[in-house]
């Protein structure tokens, strides 16, 4: 079925992306951030579609598309679609994830959570297993190295620079404040664009199914803060939400050990492991 962008199903997916997912450009006047509502709705209902639609459909719809060397349309329509083979008819048949939404410690509605767990499915699979290396703007490094040379003071410090295949060292603490210094001074009055820019390298890398997991994850349990949920007072995630996220781990085959739906010391392992985890890659797919 082909959906509109304010047809009610899609209500958790917006709600989520307009609370974590907003775009944000920076004025080159003032250095504010300028925050805009997020696309990321409409991303994922193209996706959607495109997976809703046969392929003569499709075909109808795209005729003058120009079509990737190396690909077939049917390839192209499937780069155009939603990730994952699973299907609404064994998520409804899914009795065990259907009684936690019910629950009355969750108590969401199944239509409108099917299409977030579509959409966190996709969205995290473009940025963990199809991810574009990203490295640090501008801003981010500089500050970082400011940060760094002020938080310690009494350990010697220095700096090594590799150029025209020699390395040159600057160990004088002076010359190494003042270059901090600098920096401090020159944020202070300037705040272009392009310092927050962060460079995209053409490398796209995988990570393990642990992280897709984690990451995943932690799309959750930021949607469950924003509806009002049981849990125990000072608890992150509750005991039923944790089941659920198991349940969505081995539906959609991130996770393919079937104990996790009976015990919760795979969530907790992976969260130990990867609580401080950053992703240094975004997705192109959104």
């Amino acid at each position: 079925m082909i959906l509109e962008i304010d047809d009610e199903c899609l209500e958790y997916v917006k709600l989520y992306c307009f609370k974590y997912l907003n775009s944000f450009e920076i004025d080159e006047e003032t250095g504010e951030a300028i925050q805009y509502p997020s696309d990321i709705p409409e991303v994922y209902l193209k996706h959607y579609n495109h997976s809703e639609m046969e392929e003569e459909e499709f075909r109808d719809k795209y005729k003058n598309l120009i079509i990737p060397e190396g690909k077939t349309f049917k390839q192209y329509k499937q780069s155009l679609s939603l990730k994952g083979s699973f299907t609404y008819a064994a998520y409804q048949k899914n009795k065990e994830m259907q009684e936690l939404l019910r629950d009355k410690k969750i108590n969401l509605d199944s239509e409108k959570f099917w299409h977030l767990l579509r959409f966190i499915y996709d969205y995290t699979w473009g940025e963990c297993m199809n991810g574009i290396k990203v490295t640090p703007s501008c801003m981010e490094q500089l500050t970082s190295f400011s940060e760094a040379v002020r938080s310690d003071s009494e350990t010697k410090q220095r700096l090594v620079l590799y150029a025209n295949k020699k390395q040159y060292v600057i160990d004088n603490q002076l010359a190494i404040e003042l270059l901090a210094q600098l920096w401090d001074n020159y944020k202070a009055n300037y705040n272009c664009r392009e310092l927050h820019a962060c460079p995209v390298t053409e490398e796209t890398q995988t990570t393990s199914n642990g992280i897709w997991a984690f990451v995943s994850a932690k799309m959750f349990i930021d949607f469950f803060k924003i509806l009002p949920m049981g849990k125990r007072q000072g608890a992150k995630v509750s005991e039923k939400q944790k089941e659920l996220i198991a349940h969505f781990w081995y539906f959609t085959g991130i996770v393919s050990n079937e104990n996790i739906l009976y015990s919760n010391d795979y969530f907790k392992a992976i969260w130990k492991r990867y609580k401080d985890y950053e992703p240094d890659s975004v997705s192109l797919y959104y």
